[in-house]
């Protein structure tokens, strides 16, 4: 009877196992904020700028296509050529390589350079740059006078070479235009092929095919 009535009591007061309160909104931990996608940086050189820039360009000219420095690789100064090579590199590594000799570019090379598109030419580069291009730089280091001697031999030996090929050229083109004369006089042009010789013995002398052209025209007088 006692039992009875303790859990009557029991169930009258609300008894049993509680439920648990609802979580408290504040107390939830926060979402993961959203991280920002960050752009690739664009590149500073592509195939329809290497397009444009063509042999015989200026430094000026090529810096208006490209809009930005080139990197200098190399540079060095020849009997009297001096050479500058240039580097343009983009964030993902292709790049493009330019020489310039004397300030004009003299050729251009490329690696895995993206398409791009036709852009309007950017402003000129300052003339502290520009100088370091298209001007020899002075060379901090004093040379032996041996070395001094090796490098003028060396100057005077490709000195000697360019007109070794020069000579050879010439005689190539006055030999040419000599075998044409002979062709018109033996066709009866005479007068022609006269003409010929004349223009041969004065724009070629010192060559062979101009000793040849005035024993003719001597011969026909």
């Amino acid at each position: 009877m006692l039992l009875a009535s303790w859990a009557a009591l029991v169930v009258a007061c609300g008894g049993g196992t509680p439920e648990a309160p609802p979580p408290n909104e504040s107390e939830k931990p926060p979402a993961d904020p959203v991280k920002p996608k960050l752009s690739k940086p664009a590149p500073s050189i592509t195939k329809a700028k290497y397009r444009k820039i063509q042999n015989g360009m200026t430094y000026d000219e090529v810096f208006s296509i490209i809009g930005e420095h080139g990197e200098e690789l190399s540079s060095n100064q020849i009997a009297g050529i001096h050479t500058v090579m240039l580097m343009w590199k983009n964030p993902d590594g292709s790049n493009m390589n330019a020489t310039f000799q004397n300030g004009k570019l003299v050729q251009k090379a490329q690696f895995g350079l993206p398409e791009g598109v036709e852009e309007p030419p950017k402003t000129k580069p300052s003339s502290e740059k520009t100088q370091s291009v298209t001007k020899p730089k002075p060379n901090p280091q004093k040379l032996s006078p041996e070395e001094l001697a090796q490098k003028e031999a060396e100057r005077k030996a490709l000195e000697a070479e360019a007109k070794k090929k020069a000579a050879i050229e010439l005689e190539k083109k006055a030999a040419a235009k000599l075998r044409l004369a002979e062709q018109l006089i033996k066709k009866g042009k005479t007068s022609t092929g006269q003409s010929w010789l004349e223009e041969i013995a004065k724009e070629y002398p010192g060559t062979k095919a101009a000793e040849t052209a005035q024993q003719k025209l001597d011969a026909m007088k």
